[in-house]
């Protein structure tokens, strides 16, 4: 019973966090000139649910390098280059707010480096079923709240600000039922 309440008190801190920070680079925006004296390296990140197929859900994720000048990127830095580059949670979106699990494995950085040049967009997509495997059969007796926050650290440049969001994986139809119209 503790670790359960230790562990959700963990997940609840985690995306409080991550809120915290959208607040943060907000409240301390600076006008264009300003950013690019202190040599700040700014990108945009962009992260739509998509469905591949029925019941397979998968993060469909656009970098935008909004810098002046080029990023050499670690291909793993990338969101979905590795399974902790961008950080996930999934919370059932009920009174009891439960953290969906994730498997722990090892994934190691692949050798690889990038060049982003100023307005360049890089594409990938996460599987949510991947990183959540009872998402699925989760998602037929309630939505989720997926929160995520990344921060990308170029080998050429100053870390980014910290960036953070969450969408709303909406109720799937059970499996063999028909679809309600």
């Amino acid at each position: 019973m503790n670790y359960l309440i230790a562990r959700t008190a963990r997940c609840i801190t985690l995306v409080l966090c991550s809120l915290a920070s959208i607040g943060y680079a907000v409240s301390n925006a600076s006008t264009e000139k300003e950013k690019e004296a202190e040599g700040d390296t700014r990108v945009k990140l962009s992260v739509q649910l998509q469905h591949q197929k029925p019941r397979n859900y998968l993060l469909s994720i656009t970098l935008v390098n909004e810098s002046n000048r080029s990023l050499i990127i670690n291909e793993y830095s990338l969101p979905w280059g590795n399974r902790y580059s961008l950080l996930l949670v999934a919370i059932e979106a009920d009174r009891f707010e439960r953290v969906l699990d994730q498997p722990r494995y090892i994934d190691d950085p692949q050798p690889g480096k990038v060049v982003m040049k100023p307005s360049q967009q890089l594409q990938g997509t996460i599987s949510l079923n991947s990183r959540f495997p009872g998402l699925s059969k989760e998602l037929e007796s309630g939505q989720f709240i997926i929160f995520w926050t990344y921060r990308l650290k170029p080998l050429n440049a100053p870390a980014t600000k910290r960036l953070a969001g969450w969408l709303v994986i909406p109720k799937s139809e059970k499996e063999g039922e028909p679809k309600k119209s």
